[in-house]
Order: structure tokens, then C-alpha cells, then sequence
């Protein structure tokens, strides 16, 4: 048993030095989240591909940015028309990682909530500003539970709907959110 398994394991690092020898997984290595490959008995070889997804373009000074849900940059570059996919913008001056993958992953989430992010503040390590495709400005905690806000802003906005107000501006950073209305 241990044999097989030695002949198999030498089967894999051969096949990924032909993968990588073919250019096939070169130049991608930076794009990938995931590279499975798996030998299915008796001459079929499985190879699973999950790629980095863009989220969000971070200007910081004259730089663009693009990056995932991980805050793994992408793409770098000075002129943004270089960037073809349309991604709401991050604003920072300076940034750490922590706070750039919490913001892209907030990105993330909120689109699922039917909102579209057009562009994004960091304002410091714990506030994020994030105006919305309606004219909505809402301001965001990082010291608080991303998806409790996120229900929390979409109990609002349909509250505020149905009631026929026009919401200006949701702080979400505090116990009680505040709610400035048009």
C-alpha cells in the first residue's frame, strides 16, 4: 500500500512539472486560489482550476489596484482605463492588508444584499465608507460583525422604502445605527 502511494505521489509532481513545463500553470500561479489535480482510477487524471475573482480597485495615491476577496493584488498599474472590468473603487492613502481584505470581502457581501458599491473610503483601521449606486452613503465597522450590519442596512432601506422616505446617509458604527434622511 505504502508503494502505491509513493507511485502516485511521484505520478503528481511529474505531472505538475509538465503542467508548469508547458506554461500552462506558469504565468497563472498568480491567479490561482486553487489547483487540485487527482488521479482517477484507472488512467483518468482530474484537475480542478479556481481562479482569483477581482472585487475591488484600490486607489492609493496615483496607483490603481486590483484586487480579490483575500485583498490579493491582481493588477497594478497608474492609468485606470488600463482596468477593463468595471469594480467599485476603494480611496486610501495608506493601507495595511487586514484592512483592504475585510473591505473587499465587505465588497463582496454586499452584493448579495442587491447593492451595487460604487466607490469605497477607508477612513481609518476601523471605519469604512462605502457610497452605494442609489446616492446612499453608509458607514461601516470593522470592530463589528460585517453581516449583522449588512442586515442591519437592508432592514432600513426597506423600511424606509415602504415608508417613502429617501435615506441620505446610515451609520452603522454604533449600537443604535443613525439614519440621516433627504
Amino acid at each position: 500500500m505504502k508503494k502505491k502511494k509513493k507511485i502516485i505521489h511521484r505520478f503528481f509532481k511529474k505531472v505538475l512539472f509538465v503542467l508548469v513545463g508547458l506554461g500552462l500553470i506558469g504565468g497563472l500561479v498568480f491567479f490561482l486560489k486553487s489547483l487540485t489535480i487527482s488521479k482517477k482510477l484507472p488512467q483518468e487524471l482530474v484537475v480542478k482550476v479556481e481562479k482569483r475573482n477581482a472585487q475591488a480597485i484600490i486607489k492609493a495615491g496615483e496607483e490603481f489596484f486590483v484586487i480579490d476577496d483575500q485583498g490579493f493584488v491582481l493588477q497594478k498599474t497608474k492609468i485606470r482605463t488600463e482596468i477593463k472590468q468595471d469594480l467599485p473603487v476603494i480611496l486610501i492613502d495608506s493601507f495595511s492588508q487586514t484592512e483592504v481584505a475585510w473591505t473587499a470581502n465587505l465588497l463582496e457581501k454586499i452584493k448579495f444584499y442587491l447593492f451595487t458599491p460604487q466607490e469605497t473610503k477607508i477612513l481609518s483601521s476601523r471605519n469604512i465608507e462605502v457610497k452605494l449606486d442609489k446616492g446612499l452613503l453608509v458607514i461601516f465597522s470593522s470592530q463589528k460583525e460585517m453581516d449583522f450590519q449588512l442586515d442591519s442596512l437592508q432592514f432600513i432601506f426597506s423600511r424606509a422604502k415602504i415608508e417613502g422616505r429617501k435615506i441620505k446617509k446610515i451609520d452603522l458604527r454604533f449600537d443604535k445605527p443613525v439614519v440621516v434622511y433627504e
